[in-house]
């Protein structure tokens, strides 16, 4: 269910283990288009800044190349992210990187590292880049600590329009297992919105590969007993996990 454009590497990776895959973007990623006099603001206050956190490697390709060039010069500030695909994407645009939070990790873990505190943090200028209508947990925490955070939003999640019926109706037909993998939770509820009444029975019967456990507890409300949590969305990771679900379905046959 990853976007078009990330998911090519791991469709490759699960073919080359024997298995079928079927492409279901249920949701794109379009870069906004921040106006020059803003990102000369944002230029300006990343050569101030104490921190730049990165959420997501989707804030690194959609960031303006102006504002990536003056992280890579900035010597002033240290630079974070969520994931290890986040950093191999800022390193191959020259910026060097302070730290990668481990896989697995999730807001709520990053905001546990000692130089996340208080005592560490108060008086301090962080910039964020990421997308809109994201999580605002550690922006909010962040505040409540005393940092000055500003937000740098360089891209937004769209919802395709999903045709699920047919496609539903075709699989459950197939009478073997599926086993969906979604990395994110708007990915989850869009998908599981447009999915319509006759089929939840169906839905709820197959694996479901997810990559946190907040994922999970959302696809358990939907009624989904079948969920898996990767250690993380690196298609390593996704890979093992499907391993894993793979003699899980053998057992139930």
């Amino acid at each position: 269910m990853r976007p078009a454009h990330q998911v090519q590497p791991l469709a490759d990776a699960i073919q080359q283990m024997g298995a079928s895959t079927i492409l279901l973007p249920t949701l794109s990623i379009v870069p906004l288009l921040p106006s020059l006099s803003l990102q000369t603001s944002w230029i300006n206050q990343i050569r101030e800044a104490d921190w730049v956190m990165i959420s997501s490697q989707n804030g690194v390709h959609c960031a303006p190349p102006l504002l990536l060039q003056a992280l890579a010069l900035t010597k002033t500030c240290k630079v974070v992210t969520m994931g290890a695909a986040t950093t191999r994407a800022l390193v191959a645009k020259g910026v060097s990187v302070f730290f990668t939070s481990p896989p697995g990790a999730d807001s709520e873990q990053l905001l546990t590292e000692p130089f996340f505190q208080e005592n560490e943090i108060a008086n301090k200028k962080i910039m964020l880049i990421a997308g809109e209508g994201g999580r605002t947990l550690i922006a909010d925490t962040l505040t409540a600590r005393g940092a000055l955070v500003t937000w740098m939003k360089v891209y937004r999640q769209e919802k395709p329009k999903l045709a699920l019926k047919p496609l539903l109706a075709d699989w459950a037909s197939l009478n073997h297992p599926f086993c969906f993998m979604v990395t994110s939770l708007n990915c989850l509820h869009h998908f599981l919105d447009n999915v319509s009444i006759e089929h939840y029975a169906w839905i709820n019967q197959q694996a479901f590969i997810v990559v946190s456990e907040r994922i999970a507890q959302a696809a358990r409300k939907w009624g989904i007993q079948h969920t898996f949590v990767a250690k993380s969305a690196e298609k390593e990771q996704l890979c093992t996990a499907l391993l894993h679900v793979s003699q899980f379905c053998h057992t139930m046959t």
